[in-house]
């Protein structure tokens, strides 16, 4: 709202300078007669002297005893003030206040519908949103700068809902009116990905192709692009759009540290709960050994009531969780904690909390995990890997310094909970089948390795390739590409998600896992080798197109390691032909739960040792 264009008288007295009550009281003599633009004047004195909380019961009274004609201004202002208080109920009644009033205020609308998502109703949001931009596509000119709000509003809450097909034409109108938008573009792409509507990277009118290269997600270009110069660029273009504006200081080293015995290592996310990183953590944390390392844990995950929660709360000394924490105060948490190396579970993945790292907190920052690839942050000392997949090549494309382990970088629950173990009928696979299975996340998905898997099952008859139904788009472009090679989509087997413990009983019933590329699969990888199912990776160039190969040269199978695609498409094909050579691979694997890529205690012993080496210099 701009009710603010002229320059309204100010009521001065001297009790701005008493207590907010004083204040209103003394104001009580005047409101009856004041104007609209005086009050927004004695609203911006009462910020600008430090009484914020006088602000919004000054609106109240003035609202109670005047009858302005122009009050839907105070009452759209009054929503503004108490929704930045963090009041979204109160806030969503000054709107509809405001609207009864004035209800073509589109403006209060569309803030409205901010309250309404708020309050976890977004349903309405969305509903309400969508009247709003009908109405504004009946005006004869179009309010740009409203019409591109609404449009991205209804993006962005429809993606987080999983209506992704709506989500994506939403955006695609928003960047029609308005094309310079990199946000916008980025979301675009990232949501043609997870539908596989392929090329991801479509041409938008207006939109030069560099444009649109350069506004893709770091994580969505670790499923695009096998090329760390590509990685790395589009990592630093991220953090220098987003996080170019953040207070960065260096609190872990304005405190001197006392002798102590044992290094204190936390670890910071917000995926310690039922995630692909919480459930490969769990044994991890909890073979630290204790006479070496302190470990604390600082979180804002969701508290999903699983047992996989809990036991992450308990496998940690010192548990805090931070989500109602802003960046400086949780920051200011680790660091009065004597934190000698902080470890960030998240790099550029969803849910990072740049503001906390960029604030050192700790002598030594180190991501391992969360993000598979360089992330650009300067505020990173180094990344964990191992040797096979940070190799020397790659050196010149991380920011960070590397912590090369001996063995596989990726941590596995050897105490991870089985469900039923279910059958090939209840999963709809034909029994007689050789079964491959891939059960990447949609977006990881790419039309050269769609494209090798169905020449895989053209030379296979009779194989099938069981795939994860991970949204209803998805699920059909994939059966419409598999059309486009001849092969009939009865040979496609999809099955909705489940719960891990029932997932982890169904991988048994495959022949062989078909590892994607150049997005390996991390935990999905660690799980599949677990319940003895052997997995074909292709390795390339990048840290996470190698990820596979690590944990496969770990468990002692480095023969189910290609590096080209036709080597990668051969394997898979003479697999399936040779059933004796299969079935003694598969023995092989099974045996891998006493290889040392599920030897926590040998992890934990390496990483402990690592982050001594590197801490020891800042040690007092």
């Amino acid at each position: 709202m701009n009710a603010r264009k002229s320059s309204p008288p100010v009521v001065r007295t001297g009790a701005v300078k008493e207590s907010p009550e004083s204040v209103l009281a003394s104001l009580d003599r005047v409101l009856v007669a004041m104007e609209l633009p005086a009050l927004l004047a004695q609203c911006d004195q009462l910020r600008q002297s430090g009484q914020h909380d006088a602000v919004v019961p000054l609106y109240q009274r003035w609202l109670r005893l005047t009858q302005s004609p122009v009050r839907h201004v105070a009452w759209f202002n009054l929503g503004v003030e108490l929704s930045n208080k963090g009041d979204p109920a109160g806030a969503e009644q000054a709107y509809l206040q405001a609207l009864a009033l004035k209800p073509d205020l589109i403006e209060a609308e569309f803030n409205l519908g901010n309250s309404l998502e708020a309050l976890g109703r977004p349903a309405e949001a969305i509903a309400l949103w969508r009247k709003v931009l009908t109405n504004l596509d009946a005006q004869p000119v179009l309010q740009v700068s409203m019409a591109v709000m609404l449009l991205n509003n209804l993006g962005r809450l429809l993606e987080i809902h999983k209506e992704y097909h709506d989500a994506e034409k939403y955006l695609e109108r928003s960047l029609a009116i308005q094309p310079s938008q990199p946000d916008v573009l980025q979301h675009w792409v990232h949501l043609r990905q997870k539908q596989c509507t392929w090329p991801a990277e479509a041409p938008l009118p207006r939109v030069p192709k560099h444009a649109m290269r350069m506004a893709v997600s770091p994580l969505a270009m670790l499923a695009s692009q096998d090329d760390p110069a590509m990685q790395v660029l589009t990592a630093r273009n991220f953090v220098a759009r987003k996080f170019g504006n953040l207070k960065l200081a260096n609190l872990g080293a304005s405190r001197i540290r006392g002798h102590r015995e044992r290094l204190r290592i936390a670890y910071l996310s917000g995926d310690l709960c039922t995630h692909a990183v919480g459930l490969l953590l769990a044994d991890f944390l909890e073979s630290h050994d204790r006479t070496k390392v302190e470990v604390f844990g600082y979180c804002w995950s969701l508290e999903d009531g699983s047992p996989v929660r809990q036991r992450l709360k308990n496998a940690f000394e010192h548990f805090e969780r931070i989500a109602d924490l802003d960046d400086a105060s949780a920051a200011a948490r680790i660091a009065a904690a004597g934190i000698d190396v902080l470890i960030d579970l998240h790099g550029l993945s969803a849910g990072v909390r740049p503001g906390i790292l960029a604030l050192k907190p700790a002598p030594i920052t180190v991501t391992w995990l969360g993000f598979i690839g360089p992330t650009a942050m300067p505020w990173i000392d180094y990344v964990i890997g191992d040797r096979y997949t940070l190799t020397d090549e790659l050196e010149p494309y991380f920011s960070e310094r590397m912590i090369r382990l001996s063995g596989c970088f990726l941590p596995g629950d050897r105490n991870r909970q089985i469900g039923k173990m279910a059958t090939r009928a209840e999963c709809g696979l034909p029994e007689d089948a050789f079964v491959y299975a891939t059960f990447n996340n949609a977006y990881k998905l790419n039309p050269a390795m769609w494209d090798c898997w169905m020449r895989i099952l053209r030379q296979v008859p009779g194989s099938v390739l069981w795939v994860v139904d991970d949204n209803v788009w998805a699920t059909e472009h994939l059966r419409a590409a598999a059309l486009t090679h001849g092969i009939d989509e009865t040979r496609l087997v999809f099955n909705p998600r489940t719960s891990h413990a029932d997932f982890l009983g169904r991988l048994p019933l495959a022949d062989l896992f078909l590892d994607n590329h150049p997005y390996n699969a991390g935990s999905t990888a660690n799980d599949a080798l677990w319940m003895g199912l052997p997995i074909l990776t292709l390795s390339g160039r990048t840290f996470v197109s190698r990820m596979g190969g690590s944990i496969l040269t770990a468990a002692g199978v480095p023969e189910l390691i290609t590096y080209t695609l036709p080597e990668y498409e051969r394997k898979a094909i003479s697999l399936a032909r040779r059933p004796a050579e299969h079935q003694a691979l598969r023995d092989r694997v099974a045996r891998a739960r006493q290889s040392p890529a599920f030897d926590m205690q040998r992890l934990a012993q390496e990483i402990e040792h690592c982050l001594l080496q590197v801490a020891r210099p800042t040690l007092t």
